[in-house]
């Protein structure tokens, strides 16, 4: 039920986020669309072949990784344009690994209980993904106030 909390709190961060970001809205939402996209199509072909415990474990590390990466290249870039480039891939990278998770979680989940339970199971994840996509607004509305915090959180959640 973590994970579900985690994923969803993580994910609607990072997209609500995208403003945040260096360069264009516009462009950064569609490179978050871009990015999904490509962590969906990942996930299939890497789910029966690695396996969906291992696969949710290194995309949600991936996520975190790169928030954090992306966090203090951020913080530290100045106005060099290279750091501000390196800042948007990693936080892209991190936008693919919480979408691969996300679409992980409701496979993992669905095949780990019983199917006389298995609706309440996978109904108890979401559920719990529902509160972690209410608290990530609050979260980020923070950033007006010390702009690395919401970052951190996400990324040490990831």
């Amino acid at each position: 039920m973590f994970n579900w909390f985690v994923n969803s709190f993580v994910y609607y961060g990072i997209s609500l986020n995208a403003g945040a970001l260096a360069g264009d809205i516009f462009v950064n939402n569609t490179l978050n669309g871009v990015m999904e996209i490509g962590s969906y199509v990942l996930c299939i072909l890497l789910m029966d072949r690695i396996g969906r415990r291992i696969l949710l474990s290194g995309m949600m590390f991936l996520s975190g990784i790169g928030l954090i990466i992306s966090l203090v290249v951020n913080e530290y870039k100045g106005s060099n344009q290279g750091l501000e480039t390196l800042s948007l891939v990693f936080a892209f990278a991190a936008k693919i690994g919480i979408s691969g998770s996300f679409a992980i979680i409701y496979n993992l989940t669905s095949e780990l209980y019983p199917t006389v339970v298995r609706s309440n199971g996978v109904g108890a994840g979401s559920l719990m993904a529902r509160v972690g996509g209410i608290i990530a607004p609050f979260l980020i509305a923070l950033q007006d106030d010390v702009t690395w915090l919401p970052n951190a959180i996400f990324g040490i959640f990831g």
